[in-house]
């Protein structure tokens, strides 16, 4: 992490190309093999919520205006079933098995005692800096989004630096809160984020075509399940595969390397549980608050940019996100369509840098449980270390690449730009 974070520093345009090639291999010519795995760990099957927040409005908006029309399905079953199948490994292995609560531990079947050696070791380290480089890319996309709400709501310009002392507060609270422990500090916060969250949806939910909302959730889940099969094998083949290899597959890929983190955190608190309740848990609930969230997020604005729409013209928001690809921008410009603009949109970015910190923060918990190997904490400069390099990751590929470190599309030749259509009224 040390090295790559020296190396894209002084040398972003070499690290840039060799790893935009690698990236372009895994979304375009092997995406087809990340549809398939996914809908395998689906079958056999925290840092989520802040990423909620960015594409709640913005990507129903874009799906909206450039068909599939499948924003539900990239943050639902599937997703979490790339979470569930480590995590169900890893609380296997070291509450049933007794092995130490790493993630190596999963691979004693495979590997037997070899896991405390070279072999395990290098599991681990692959696991850690997989979680590093995951979380990093979601707190680059907390920082253009909290800088695209300071520039809606103060005037403040879009710029590296701003983002960079973002990221730098961002981190400075994670330290806090993870040298106060999961008790005192990742638990408390974590609470207050999401009561905060839900109150601020509460509140685009009462404020907004309401009764249209309630029957757009409950159709929402039942296209989504009835579409689910389809969706599930879509690999835009009449495409050549590039929708889904800069949708699809880069969620994908982004909750693999979530999934140590993720999986190793919910094994934690789901201690005591049987299998069953484990699955059904941990992939049923939050597959359902996220249809919810969508949902009121996503038709809400949807509504919103069909009435600021004339004949034949898109909408506002479709303006914002999709001609402009100003997707950090839309949910501040979707809140300005509602009371209170100043307080409210204060109050989401308190919630986005929360959701952000509580990411850093259980992520450099879980990161110092897989090194030391065991259940107590380590020494404080351990926690440290992990947080400290979560936010200098993100900060050299934030200043170096900019917007496309963490919106690897943006500028690819196939990039998810609006084509010409039909006025609405048809």
């Amino acid at each position: 992490m040390i090295l790559f974070t020296l190396a894209m520093g002084f040398f972003p345009g070499p690290v840039q190309s060799v790893f935009g090639a690698l990236a372009d291999v895994m979304r375009y010519d092997i995406g087809w093999m990340s549809t398939l795995g996914a809908t395998a760990m689906l079958v056999f099957a925290a840092g989520i919520g802040a990423i909620l927040m960015l594409f709640g409005v913005a990507e129903p908006i874009t799906h909206d205006a450039v068909p599939p029309a499948i924003g539900t399905f990239h943050f639902g079953f599937q997703l979490w079933a790339i979470q569930v199948v480590p995590g169900l490994a890893f609380a296997y292995f070291t509450y049933k098995r007794n092995l130490p609560p790493r993630a190596s531990s999963a691979f004693q079947p495979f590997i037997g005692d070899r896991i405390h050696g070279p072999w395990g070791k290098a599991i681990d380290i692959m696991a850690i800096v997989a979680t590093v480089f995951g979380i990093a890319v979601s707190i680059g996309l907390g920082a253009m989004q909290i800088n695209a709400g300071l520039t809606y709501v103060y005037g403040v310009p879009m710029q590296g630096w701003i983002q960079a002392l973002t990221i730098a507060l961002i981190t400075g609270a994670g330290l806090t809160s993870v040298l106060l422990g999961m008790d005192k500090g990742v638990k408390r916060l974590s609470y207050l984020n999401i009561l905060m969250a839900v109150a601020l949806m509460l509140f685009v939910l009462m404020w907004g075509a309401t009764m249209d909302t309630f029957r757009g959730v409950v159709e929402t889940a039942g296209r989504y399940l009835y579409n689910l099969p389809v969706l599930s094998f879509f690999n835009d083949f009449s495409g050549s595969g590039q929708w889904t290899g800069d949708w699809t597959v880069f969620y994908w890929a982004w909750a693999v390397t979530w999934s140590p983190f993720v999986g190793m955190f919910i094994a934690k608190i789901s201690r005591g549980r049987t299998i069953r309740e484990f699955v059904i848990a941990t992939i049923g609930m939050p597959t359902s608050f996220v249809i919810v969230w969508m949902s009121v997020w996503g038709i809400s604005g949807i509504m919103q940019d069909q009435a600021t729409a004339t004949s034949g013209d898109s909408g506002e928001l479709v303006e914002t996100v999709v001609d402009d690809g100003n997707i950090e921008a839309a949910l501040f410009q979707f809140l300005q369509g509602y009371p209170a603009f100043g307080f409210v949109a204060v109050f989401a970015l308190i919630v986005i840098v929360i959701f952000f910190v509580t990411s850093m923060d259980s992520g450099a918990l879980v990161m110092d449980g897989i090194a030391s190997g065991h259940e107590d904490a380590g020494p404080k400069r351990q926690r440290v270390f992990w947080t400290v390099s979560i936010g200098a990751v993100c900060t050299v590929i934030l200043v170096t690449a900019g917007e496309n470190g963490c919106f690897p599309w943006k500028n690819s030749t196939a990039a998810p730009r609006r084509n010409p259509a039909p006025p609405r009224s048809s």
